[in-house]
């Protein structure tokens, strides 16, 4: 479960993001906009998770399923067997690792409508797919100032199946 760096390639102004409030105010202060964004998790961003318990050792280990498709051979390999491994715990768990239920934009004060901007720290979720047992999703990337909001670009997995 990772997230996925675009990085600013086409050298855009920063949109910087701030958590913290003192630190939004003087933002405020200083002449930008600011853009209050309630995080609000997308559902293909959660997974599920399973607490699985060795029957001989008692030892305890997660892991997203009691096992998985083998890249190529597409053997499926079992990491965790019912004869070994008890299931105590079946939850879903978000894949973001993050501590924070909002969050602000802050845009140059002198942004223009329509210009495109680079967002350093996404707030909300843009999901991307998934590949080969992988959840992606972007942790930046680009968007156009309408003149009240962000709008962010729709993005595809550089990746090759």
């Amino acid at each position: 479960m990772s997230g996925y760096r675009w990085g600013n390639k086409n050298s855009l102004r920063e949109v910087k993001t701030l958590f913290n409030l003192d630190e939004i105010n003087e933002a405020h202060e200083d002449g930008n906009i600011i853009l209050l964004k309630e995080r609000v998790p997308h559902p293909s961003m959660w997974i599920d998770t399973y607490v699985f318990r060795n029957r001989k050792t008692g030892k305890y280990e997660s892991e997203t399923g009691r096992g998985y498709i083998q890249q190529y051979t597409c053997d499926y390999v079992v990491n965790y067997s019912y004869e070994d491994w008890e299931e105590v715990l079946w939850t879903k768990c978000y894949i973001r690792n993050v501590d924070y239920q909002y969050g602000a934009y802050v845009i140059p004060g002198d942004v223009k409508v329509n210009e495109k901007l680079y967002v350093e720290n996404l707030i909300e979720d843009i999901y991307l797919g998934d590949f080969w047992g992988g959840r992606y999703y972007s942790e930046d990337g680009d968007a156009r100032w309408n003149g009240k909001d962000l709008v962010h670009f729709e993005r595809i997995l550089p990746f090759v199946g």
